[in-house]
């Protein structure tokens, strides 16, 4: 099972490919990762690909967030790639 706790007093469970998402932006916190490199490196899908399967993981992910977790966005999108809000991470996660 893939936990995501929030200052250890909440926590949510993830599916793999919620949890692959979350460990690409954790990676990646600094330089953020944009929709070609996640469907690349989660599905293994080429960047000519059109397909909304990326958002639509992300909007789940962002959902089960807000609802259960974190009222504020964790996950952002600043110039066409995305970022965990470094604010909130360093307040509890």
């Amino acid at each position: 099972d893939k936990l995501l706790s929030y200052d250890g007093k909440k926590s949510i469970y993830l599916t793999d490919k919620e949890s692959d998402i979350m460990m690409n932006l954790m990676k990646k916190k600094y330089e953020g990762i944009n929709k070609e490199l996640i469907l690349y490196e989660i599905w293994g899908l080429s960047k000519n690909m059109s397909t909304h399967t990326f958002e639509t993981h992300l909007y789940r992910l962002r959902k089960k967030i807000k609802d259960n977790l974190i009222k504020d966005n964790l996950i952002i999108n600043k110039n066409s790639s995305y970022f965990l809000n470094l604010n909130l991470l360093n307040a509890g996660l």
